[in-house]
């Protein structure tokens, strides 16, 4: 299986959960391929070479997609059919915690993608306990 973490990041912490979790799944499934790329360099990137796209943001301000997500999202095409996970990174002490997560399901399933699984929130920033939950909750997308 070739798996994907796509991340859209501004301060990093997309960047930083994506690299780390695609380590720990690696070390897990030596039978799998994983790769990580930015979603600001992959513009036209061609999803059929993935069997899944783990797609990792963050959320801003009251609940707004951050803005390189909101640019990759706006060119978006040719990922019907495709296989997606969503991993949204938030702080509950906002209003709208996780709130690009949604937004980012409704365009996939707009464009016609297959959202595997529930979406998984992180709170707060990235350390190895986060990392760990993340892990988790991927085991149980590649499971299904």
């Amino acid at each position: 299986m070739k798996i994907l973490f796509l991340y859209a990041t501004l301060s990093g912490n997309s960047a930083m959960l994506s690299e780390q979790l695609s380590e720990k799944m690696a070390a897990a499934h030596p039978d799998h391929q994983f790769e990580v790329k930015d979603a600001d360099n992959s513009k036209g990137e061609n999803f059929a070479d993935f069997d899944l796209v783990i797609f990792v943001t963050s959320t801003w301000d009251e609940g707004n997609m951050n803005l390189v997500c909101e640019e990759f999202l706006d060119q978006l095409s040719g990922v019907e059919g495709r296989r997606f996970a969503l991993i949204g990174l938030g702080d509950t002490s906002y209003i709208h915690y996780c709130g690009a997560v949604e937004k980012v399901e409704a365009k996939l399933r707009e464009l016609g993608a297959t959202l595997i699984g529930t979406p998984h929130k992180v709170d707060g920033f990235i350390d190895d306990d986060r990392v760990n939950e993340a892990a988790t909750w991927a085991e149980g997308i590649l499971a299904s």
